[in-house]
């Protein structure tokens, strides 16, 4: 699954079974439209930051240079505008300040622990919610472009089991 210098190709990760070449497809194309992807795993699956890793590497080598998100250091930028991130959400902060930078025009790969997207949905929600934002069904919906779904198969393999396409 690794090169000489250990980075794993997403290339890699269909032929290892993870993700089947259609899914490949329209995450690699959303990563060259410089999209607002969050990927989704299932606790216990894995893959989730080899997926993340893979597009980012992928991104590089299109010329898209993607930065790590933190919300700490990062949340007093004026501007999040054409900026690219890479950020795993784990805690409020990181949600709300991630998807606020989507908002303002950033875009970038998100990961996020969750049994399903549902359930990833409503802990976004819920975070949006407590943060004063009226609608976070709708605000969800503007700026999240791409959800892919890992899902443990078999209780051993890890699997893309879904790629949502909200916005073409």
């Amino acid at each position: 699954m690794s090169d000489e210098n250990n980075a794993v190709s997403i290339e890699n990760l269909v032929d290892d079974g993870l993700i089947n070449q259609d899914f490949f497809l329209s995450l690699l194309n959303a990563v060259n439209e410089k999209k607002r992807i969050l990927l989704v795993g299932q606790p216990g699956a894995h893959g989730l930051a080899i997926l993340s890793s893979a597009l980012v590497m992928q991104g590089d080598t299109q010329g898209i240079h993607y930065e790590i998100y933190d919300a700490d250091v990062l949340k007093n930028r004026k501007s999040h505008a054409d900026k690219l991130y890479s950020a795993h959400l784990r805690t409020d902060e990181d949600k709300y300040g991630l998807l606020s930078a989507w908002a303002n025009g950033a875009a970038g790969i998100a990961t996020i622990y969750a049994d399903s997207v549902r359930g990833a949905m409503d802990s976004l929600q819920s975070c949006l919610k407590g943060k004063g934002i009226a609608d976070p069904s709708a605000f969800l919906n503007f700026t999240v472009d791409i959800i892919c779904m890992i899902e443990l198969e078999n209780g051993t393999d890890s699997v893309v089991c879904d790629v949502i396409i909200q916005h073409a």
